[in-house]
């Protein structure tokens, strides 16, 4: 095979495999809306940080499985992510089943950044704060209704936070 022949032969093959990979991405793109939703995509859309007894129940099954989750936390003490707090960003969430049972967030640090935030090798000071915590959530009709909490959080850094 002389060697014009073969970059042909190879011109022709790159065309069919950019024809082929422009097929492929155009499938994708025209199929992505039509993914499946899964059950972390309903927690994603009806998960509340608080919920109140009063509300009506949503006899959806993605509301369910959202609240059957929600029934599922330990709310006595909130995990943290204090990655912004400098401009006012924290993020809370109630502690999980093997979070309970590790004794994360009530034993150690609840700053998910923290050093001490896993089990500790060696022990450190750790202060328990009661902490407004304000929030707005999707109400009906999709309008946000703002939320006010007090949450119980364990941390060793609070003190370095708080102006004096």
């Amino acid at each position: 095979m002389s060697s014009e022949r073969r970059a042909a032969a190879t011109d022709a093959a790159y065309a069919t495999h950019l024809t082929h990979r422009a097929a492929l991405e155009t499938s994708r793109a025209m199929h992505s809306s039509d993914r499946k939703a899964t059950e972390m995509d309903a927690l994603r859309r009806h998960h509340r940080f608080l919920r109140d007894e009063r509300e009506r129940p949503d006899s959806s099954y993605e509301a369910q499985v959202a609240r059957k989750y929600y029934d599922s936390l330990y709310k006595e003490f909130a995990i943290a992510n204090l990655k912004h707090y400098r401009t006012r960003g924290i993020a809370l969430r109630w502690r999980t089943e093997d979070e309970v049972v590790d004794g994360i967030g009530q034993f150690t640090c609840a700053n998910q950044r923290c050093e001490w935030h896993a089990e500790p090798t060696i022990r450190t000071k750790l202060e328990t704060y009661e902490v407004p915590f304000a929030y707005e959530e999707p109400g009906e009709e999709g309008t946000p209704v703002r939320k006010q909490a007090l949450v119980k959080r364990i941390t060793c850094v609070a003190p370095h936070l708080i102006p004096l």
